[in-house]
């Protein structure tokens, strides 16, 4: 009902996952801007892999799912 050719929805059952996620991603984002702001764009990669694993460990301890971290929420 919700989708069409130019949008889709996904459905997720773990909300408090997404809620993390969604709001972790932010600080992740900002820490590859100052990586770029210093010319260490290199860096960028092992952030966003690294950084992708800690919200993934932050969600389970605070009772989600782990994979959630790994879902299209956090992009």
């Amino acid at each position: 009902a919700f989708s069409s050719g130019l949008i889709r929805f996904y459905y997720g059952s773990d909300l408090l996952g997404n809620e993390v996620g969604a709001a972790s991603k932010n600080v992740i984002g900002i820490a590859a801007g100052m990586l770029d702001g210093l010319g260490k764009t290199a860096l960028k990669g092992a952030l966003m892999s690294r950084g992708t694993r800690e919200i993934a460990r932050l969600i389970k301890a605070m009772g989600g799912q782990e994979i959630t971290a790994y879902g299209l929420a956090h992009l």
